[in-house]
């Protein structure tokens, strides 16, 4: 944290998405894909929760 601004420093790192391979800024440590394939890969998972709890 900056003392004199008060802000905090965010060390922001480039990679690539797991799924696509498009070069992607990550906001988080544990991103790992860009914003349309993580869409995709969330409802996928929700999707097969929801077909768990079903059965």
């Amino acid at each position: 944290m900056d003392a004199a601004r008060g802000k905090v420093n965010i060390e922001v790192t480039a990679d690539t998405c797991e799924r696509c391979g498009v070069p992607i800024i990550k906001t988080s440590n544990r991103q790992k894909y860009c914003l349309a394939c993580g869409k995709e890969e969330r409802r996928r998972k929700h999707a097969a929760r929801m077909r768990k709890s079903r059965s």
